[in-house]
């Protein structure tokens, strides 16, 4: 198995499906920049400076104002069913909702320096999601999402929660802007 390739054809899939004739439609924000925005809201709860660099940094990177799709919004690999000779099956929806499909990657990128453990693990995953349908995502698109990700597990860990103390959450937010912005170099 090919972690990246299949996680982008998992992904394509489940962000390509209409839910406009569900009765009830999922949560969440009828376009991609109104999901950016709320996760946006993370910063409002991190006093100090400490995080300035990446909020500006998102800031300047907020995604286009497209039209939400389905999301998973866990998209991990305990959640993705293999077996052999059958289609894989998705699990534990808990998380649905309408957002932007940049979200369920960064969920499993992670912010991580080499996703999927590979050599241009984001890159493998980016292709593999376009080459299965969906549509084209830039890693900066990405990585906004791992920022405000990176910054949630700041501010949870500034508040006592999280699982790791404030300082190497604030290492692993800096690491993933230093990383965010070399790739928009």
């Amino acid at each position: 198995i090919r972690p990246a390739q299949l996680v982008g054809q998992i992904a394509a899939a489940i962000h390509a499906i209409d839910v406009s004739a569900w009765r009830r439609r999922p949560p969440g924000a009828a376009t991609r920049s109104g999901h950016a925005e709320e996760l946006m809201r993370v910063f409002d709860d991190i006093e100090g400076t400490e995080a300035g660099p990446a909020h500006e940094w998102a800031v300047r990177h907020l995604p286009q104002d497209r039209p939400a799709v389905l999301v998973h919004g866990d998209l991990l690999g305990q959640n993705i069913l293999v077996f052999p000779d059958e289609a894989p099956a998705v699990i534990d929806w808990e998380f649905c909702r309408m957002g932007d499909p940049a979200f369920d990657l960064a969920i499993v990128t992670r912010g991580v320096r080499r996703p999927f453990q590979i050599a241009r693990g984001l890159d493998r995953l980016l292709e593999a999601y376009a080459a299965a349908g969906g549509d084209p995502i830039m890693s900066s698109e990405v990585h906004f999402y791992e920022i405000c990700l990176a910054a949630r597990w700041y501010r949870e860990a500034l508040q006592g929660g999280g699982s790791e103390p404030p300082g190497q959450a604030l290492t692993k937010l800096k690491g993933v802007l230093r990383r965010a912005e070399e790739s928009t170099r």
